[in-house]
């Protein structure tokens, strides 16, 4: 179970621990990856691991781009999932990870909860 919490802005986050970091995502239903991270994140994967392939990514901008990927466990109940680092400011939570849990927002009391 992950727990999170509802941003000022209104977007749902849940925590994610990487590598022994905590980031929270923004939790994306429209996203139907796993986790996506932002750049800069990548330094947070073991010394000589290096994203495994790139794919062509659409967004719902329009815009589309070839983005690393690569498959490693995140700690949401151990699950495997692939990850892909792109350019953007905030990590995302998909529907690929989502698919498996309840998700419940509650704006009111301002918490998230994926069980």
């Amino acid at each position: 179970m992950a727990q999170g919490f509802v941003h000022a802005g209104r977007s749902p986050r849940v925590f994610v621990e990487i590598f022994g970091h905590s980031i929270d995502a923004i939790v994306d239903t429209g996203f139907e990856g796993g986790l996506q991270l932002p750049d800069p994140l990548i330094q947070l994967l073991p010394v000589g691991t290096l994203p495994i392939r790139r794919n062509k990514f659409g967004f719902s901008f329009g815009r589309t781009s070839w983005l690393d990927v690569d498959p490693m466990t995140i700690q949401i109940d151990g699950i495997d999932v692939e990850v892909i680092f792109s350019p953007v400011r905030e990590a995302l939570i998909g529907v690929d990870i989502l698919k498996d849990y309840s998700l419940t927002i509650d704006f009111p009391a301002g918490t998230v909860q994926l069980t």
